[in-house]
């Protein structure tokens, strides 16, 4: 039977998987209603396929450059709908081998759904796709498939080399030579020696990135899939992984997807764009820029505030048709058709002439880009032409846009809550918090009800059972006993001895007649035979004579004497009567004697018992339950979050506990709920009820404070329930049972029990069934021992029972202390039980809230304070400057004056320094950058100016105050955009913005308003009803930002916070923060984004190993680290060394310093060569078809970000 149920539940398993993770029999289903529907659309209506302004086209067509290879994946229309929208829409590609083909999109254009199709981890609802030659609707097409998920899937525990290891197994490699080197080349090739052995827990972002890479590329595989592999990841690292990809795609087909326009243009040799689920355009990056190319784009850097008007006029003497694309203070980029390429010489001699004449400190030239293709794939005309009027000039808007913008995060955000009424509506946004959590997981309430109704029935029921008290009557007849034999002598001629042998035969599968032969005598010869046969089958017997009937019985079967009574008395009433008529013989139980009841009590099978095992084995995991959204909130950072936005410690927790206590108030009621169901004796009246309810509101006490405590142990939810559970169980029931065992008089080792008890006591798991069971057994007692004083009293007709007291007492020492009430201190009183978990709970609380306010971190800081933090050798001038400044700032006590001053702020983990004495002065109004390699310290730095960690050494003061001491003040006038984004999945958009509207104090008539302008402005508006879970990465770090501006904080920290935006939607939050900088909010950002931080940054510095290594403007780093220009050309692969050779023998001084597959990149110090005059070359060359596209412009931050990059590598 067990192999039956094996086989049953392998079975039940293999469906769920299908049904609920790979959705595989649900999705078939949908599949062919979607065809039928398809099948059934009315003859006369002549279906129409909507399409887009630009042709979905693929590069078979006869403009293709060059023919293609073999055919790796080949996808045919395939469509996918969820709840009835199609988010892919009848997509057809072809996949080439020996390429990476490069997927493009916005969030949410469907790209992650197509690549979970051709995975399998999703069922097309209509079409298909053939991967090699296996069709992933028909064949096993995994085999020789490699993918890397858009989130790093790992094992926390196993280290780099053991995720390789599994994969290559799994992927089918036996030899473990062949895996050892497989292993050893990827980890090499990913630069992750340092980490071969380290724990996926410990890893980088961008490490963790690498390995999955790795896990994908590993074994060989073909068909390789990445779904935005480079995010998170910094310019060096970038780079190194586009050298990984380019060297592994002979022999395979590779299918990648980036927001990263360089990446895909570096390393796509094929870029397809979907917009809204359809596939809108797929071609070479050359082919998509002639066909949607603006043309060429002439970059101006300016003298700040330069008369923009004056340099325009100038230009269009020479090119009339030239357009504004975008300026800024520094900065103007002008767009110039591709028609005009050959006034572009004349118009670059003029600027080089007049230079300083039209305050131009330098300029250059670009060939359209990929982001300018996918802009122009991605909006209609119309749009564009929308588009259009806000940029231009519009980073450099006007003030009208700042104030207007500002009025958004203004509006009532003077009469926003202060004081008790923020207290309150703080208080009020944790019980939202926990009320939208509740509904959402209304199902586990569910079960804890059922738990604690379940139990205490079957408790109740077996404890009734045990106690043998209302068994029923038991039939005597021959049917009851297993082959028995009935005997018979006697003479034939008795009237009733025919009817009882009838009657035997009748009820007994064997009869023994031994026709006139002595009973006895017979019987002893059977019994010399074989005794234990007589013993165990003999069950009764009858001897027959002329005037009379023996009835015999064996006195070792049970109620042998009645059943042999009853046979004869039926034999002469049938003969006497007739056959209709028959007596019944019943044994009704008799009812325990007080002496018998009195030791039931002190043991197992009492009533009293059952309820505390398995009440106490409930509450073991309905307390658990309590756990859970503590580790979670913490685990998904959105506890900080909260802190971060302003709540206090006092209120999340007196929210948390009140919300605790209703939930389990519910509970006990239920219980008791429960109890007066069954009217059981010690569970009925009102006093019985009233003393459970205080014992448990204090377990509820100690319980919940102890939950709270020991949540910080763990990290994730799930563990930390079983974890938890099963400490409540050894803590618990289990400790009840080995204790109850130990009394037993059997085993006699009470002393040993009793110390237990002791030591088990505190534990509040342990508490409850002993104090449930002390309580029942006072009442058994009293009831069981009154009972036997008033049979005392009946028997000896004595009035005053007061003898039989000493009576009973005498002979049950348990009937001697009937006084004994429900509270004292002593057994089997639960007063200690009570006091005790009252302590612990207190206990527990007073360590919750050492540990929530770091206490302990003020010892920690006192030890550290002796610390001496190396100082770095910084020779950067900027950077020894603004030390100066910040001391100047510190001594002059302007340092409310600033929004942001740090002081040699430090951080050092187990004595590796991660912050190394940072000095920085941040004005009102400025957009500061921090850029670094993955590990560089920003995001420790973010952490410790947001209270998350400590500060080993200096200080940071945030508009005048002091983080270290007044981090309550510092947190009310910040917001905080974290690097991973703090939403809880379960909640929706809104309802998220609620809770945080609350918290900072925003009225309850502006949130509606708010969180709509809010949605509106950082363009997420028709997801605000949907769960934050169900987000794209890009639209999750649109909430994020957005919360980050909840209530207009004057100070607002962005980790990385367009990591996973499409660029559109990058350049949409771009402008937004350019504004809400312009309207006077002081931003710190940390980026991976070059263009982005020059877009928005007014300074920046760039941290290595903790330490600043530059620090200004964008303009002045340019200028002092990387002069002269960037050239960069892209070229087609077999021409490569031609256009190498052409660079070199053209521009002398010209130093490659990148070169990928078709791609080249130097740097220029000095022109020997005139600009125009390069131009002329470049452009010349092009129209040979030897160079796809090319810019020639001042270097970029990403060229000096690489440049500290490669020389620190360089020192070390």
């Amino acid at each position: 039977m067990l192999l039956v149920d094996c086989v049953i539940y392998i079975v039940l398993a293999i469906c769920l998987e299908n049904f609920f993770v790979g959705n595989r029999v649900k999705e078939h289903v949908l599949h062919i209603l979607y065809k039928i529907r398809k099948k059934i659309k009315a003859p006369w209506k002549k279906e129409t396929t909507t399409t887009s302004t630009v042709q979905n086209k693929d590069s078979n067509d006869d403009n293709t450059l060059e023919p293609f290879p073999q055919s790796g994946i080949v996808v045919k229309k395939l469509t996918k709908v969820f709840a009835g929208k199609e988010v892919v829409k009848n997509v057809s590609m072809t996949v080439y081998q020996d390429q990476i083909t490069v997927l493009l999109g916005h969030n949410g254009a469907g790209k992650t759904t197509l690549l979970s199709m051709l995975t399998g981890s999703l069922s097309p609802t209509d079409g298909t796709a053939t991967i090699g030659s296996r069709d992933i609707l028909k064949e096993k097409h995994r085999q020789n498939l490699g993918f890397c998920p858009q989130f790093d899937i790992l094992l926390d525990e196993l280290t780099v080399s053991e995720h390789l290891y599994l994969f290559c197994k799994i992927k089918g490699m036996v030899d473990a030579k062949l895996i050892t080197e497989e292993i050893d080349k990827y980890v090499d090739m990913l630069s992750l020696q340092p980490k071969k052995n380290a724990r996926a827990l410990t890893l980088s972002g961008g490490m963790k990135r690498k390995l999955c890479v790795g896990i994908a590329l590993c074994a060989n595989s073909k068909f390789v899939i990445f779904d935005e592999p480079s995010a998170g990841m910094d310019p060096k690292a970038k780079r190194g992984l586009w050298d990984v990809l380019q060297s592994q795609k002979d022999g395979r087909t590779l299918i990648l997807t980036t927001h990263s326009m360089d990446e895909a243009d570096i390393v796509g040799d094929r870029i397809g764009i979907m917009l809204d689920g359809k596939l809108e355009c797929i071609d070479t990056s050359f082919a998509l820029k002639k066909k949607y190319g603006l043309g060429y784009f002439l970059i101006v850097e300016i003298v700040p505030y330069a008369n923009v008007t004056k340099t325009t006029a100038v230009l269009k003497t020479v090119i009339p048709d030239i357009q504004i694309e975008t300026a800024t203070s520094f900065e103007i980029k002008y767009r110039i058709q591709e028609s005009y390429s050959k006034q572009l010489p004349q118009l670059l001699k003029m600027l080089e002439e007049n230079g300083k004449t039209l305050e131009i400190i330098r300029f250059g030239v670009s060939f359209t880009t990929l982001g300018d293709v996918f802009s122009q794939v991605l909006v209609s005309p119309s749009d564009q032409e929308d588009n259009k009027l806000q940029e231009t000039g519009n980073l450099n808007m006007s003030i009208d846009g700042s104030e207007q913008l500002s009025e958004i995060f203004t509006e009532g955000s003077k009469k926003n809550s202060r004081g008790y009424s923020l207290y309150l509506y703080q208080f009020l946004a944790m019980l939202m918090k926990r009320a939208f959590l509740f509904r959402r997981s209304l199902f586990l309430f569910v079960l804890q009800i059922t738990v604690i109704i379940t139990l205490t029935a079957i408790a109740i029921s077996i404890g009734r059972e045990a106690s043998n008290i209302r068994q029923p009557a038991l039939s005597i007849n021959l049917k009851a006993y297993k082959n028995a034999t009935t005997a018979v002598t006697g003479q034939t001629n008795n009237i009733y001895y025919k009817s009882y042998r009838r009657a035997a035969l009748k009820d007994s599968s064997h009869l023994k007649d031994w026709k006139d032969g002595d009973f006895s005598d017979n019987m002893l010869h059977e019994t010399v035979k074989n005794m234990d046969l007589v013993r165990t089958n003999y069950i009764v017997g009858a001897s027959f004579h002329s005037n009379n009937v023996t009835a015999w019985f064996n006195n070792i079967p049970l109620h042998s004497a009645p059943l042999s009574l009853s046979m004869i008395i039926n034999a002469i009433l049938e003969e006497e009567v007739d056959a209709q008529h028959h007596i019944s013989f019943v044994q009704h139980p008799v009812d325990f004697g007080s002496r018998s009841k009195l030791d039931r009590i002190f043991h197992s099978k009492s009533v009293g018992y059952q309820l505390a095992f398995y009440y106490g084995f409930a509450m073991a995991f309905i307390s658990s339950f309590f756990l859970i959204v503590y580790i979670y909130e913490r685990q998904n950072k959105f506890k900080h979050l909260q802190f971060i936005s302003g709540v206090k410690l006092s209120v999340y927790w007196l929210t948390s506990i009140l919300w605790d206590a209703i939930i389990f108030a519910v509970m006990i009621v239920i219980t008791i709920i429960t109890l007066v169901c069954f009217q059981e004796d010690g569970y009925s009246t009102s006093d019985d009820f009233w003393r459970l309810s205080i014992l448990l509101g204090c377990f509820a006490f100690s319980s919940l404070s102890t939950t709270y405590v020991l949540s910080f142990a763990f990290n994730s939810s799930a563990s930390g329930f079983v974890w938890m559970s099963v400490l409540n169980l050894f803590t618990g029931v289990t400790s009840f049972m080995v204790v109850g065992i130990l009394r037993d008089e059997i085993i006699n080792l009470s002393d040993t029990a009793d110390s237990l008890h002791k030591i088990f006591i505190i534990f509040p798991h342990y508490a409850l069934p002993v104090a449930m069971a002390d309580m029942h057994r006072i009442f058994s007692l009293r009831k069981v021992c009154y009972e036997m004083i008033m049979d005392c009293a009946d028997r000896l007709s004595i009035d005053s029972s007061l003898s039989c007291s000493d009576l009973i007492c005498n002979r049950a020492s348990a009937c001697c202390n009937l006084e004994t009430d429900y509270w004292d201190w002593d057994e089997p009183g639960i007063g200690k039980i009570l006091i005790y978990q009252v302590i612990v709970g207190g206990i527990f609380f007073i360590i919750l809230c050492m540990i929530e306010s770091n206490i302990l971190s003020v010892f920690r800081r006192f030890k550290t304070s002796f610390v001496e933090i190396h100082r770095e050798n910084i020779t950067d001038d900027d950077v020894n400057q603004e030390k100066n400044n910040v001391n100047f700032i510190l001594e002059s006590n302007i340092e409310n004056q600033y929004a942001v001053v740090l002081k040699d702020m430090s951080k050092t983990y187990k004595g590796n320094i991660a912050v190394n004495r940072l000095n920085l002065a941040v004005m009102p109004a400025e957009c500061f950058g921090l850029l670094g390699q993955n590990g560089a310290g920003k995001t420790t730095l973010f952490k410790m100016m947001t209270g998350d960690i400590s500060i080993t050494y200096g200080n940071a003061w945030l508009e005048g105050n002091s983080v270290k001491e007044e981090i309550g003040k510092v947190r009310k006038s910040i917001g905080y955009c974290p690097q991973y984004d703090a939403l809880l999945n379960e909640l929706t958009g809104k309802e998220i913005l609620i809770i945080f509207c609350l918290i900072k104090g925003i009225r309850l008539k502006n949130i509606k308003g708010s969180i709509t302008k809010l949605a509106e402005l950082f363009n997420f508006s028709e997801y605000l009803n949907k769960k934050s879970g169900k987000y794209s990465g890009g639209n999750r770090r649109k909430l994020s930002t957005a919360i980050a501006f909840t209530g207009n904080p004057s100070l607002v920290y962005l980790d990385e916070p367009s990591t996973g935006m499409d660029p559109a939607s990058q350049r949409h939050i771009w402008k937004i923060l350019h504004r809400l900088r312009a309207s006077g909010t002081s931003i710190i950002l940390t980026s991976h984004s070059m263009e982005e931080c020059e877009a928005l940054c007014t300074r920046l510095a760039i941290m290595i190993h903790g330490s600043f290594r530059c620090l200004g403007s964008i303009q002045h780093l340019k200028h002092k680290f990387m002069g002269g220009y960037i050239l960069s050309i892209k070229v087609l692969e077999y021409k490569l060394e031609v256009v190498e050779q052409f660079v070199k023998e053209n521009f002398k001084n010209a130093n490659l310093k990148e070169k990928f597959v078709g791609f080249l990149r130097y740097h220029i110090q000095e022109l020997t060569v005139p600009l125009w005059k390069m131009f002329s070359l470049l452009e010349e060359r092009k129209q040979k078809t030897d160079i796809e596209d090319y810019s020639l412009g001042q270097a970029g931050l990403e060229q000096i970000f690489i440049y500290f990059v490669e020389s620190t590598e360089t020192q070390q």
